[in-house]
């Protein structure tokens, strides 16, 4: 599980690469998402003012859905999805695209 913790970092690719070498089978990636159309990856400044917000003041990147799958692709990993929305009762991140979920398969990609 790496749920909400991505965006909290001001790196993505060698977490994500972490919690993919400690998965046996599947990973469940949920993270604060940019919600550009194109694969970017934001970079913001973040203050640790509460619980959801990082654990010392400094910079946190937001991918895109298009970024993700470069991440992804780069890692090598077999295949993914992201996972639909089946319910408009959901927090309001989810429903505005500045969130998502994705289920991963780890392995080398074919």
């Amino acid at each position: 599980l790496n749920l909400g913790l991505l965006y909290h970092l001001p790196t993505t690719l060698e977490p994500l690469q972490r919690t993919l070498a400690m998965a046996r089978d599947l990973v469940l990636l949920d993270t604060a998402i940019d919600p550009a159309a194109s694969p970017i990856i934001r970079l913001a400044w973040e203050e640790p003012v509460d619980v959801t917000t990082a654990h010392r003041a400094g910079v946190v990147a937001f991918p895109s859905r298009g970024s993700i799958g470069l991440l992804l692709r780069h890692l090598g990993v077999a295949r993914w999805q992201e996972i639909p929305l089946r319910s408009l009762d959901m927090p309001p991140a989810y429903l505005d695209g500045r969130r998502a979920s994705w289920l991963i398969e780890p392995g080398a990609a074919p």
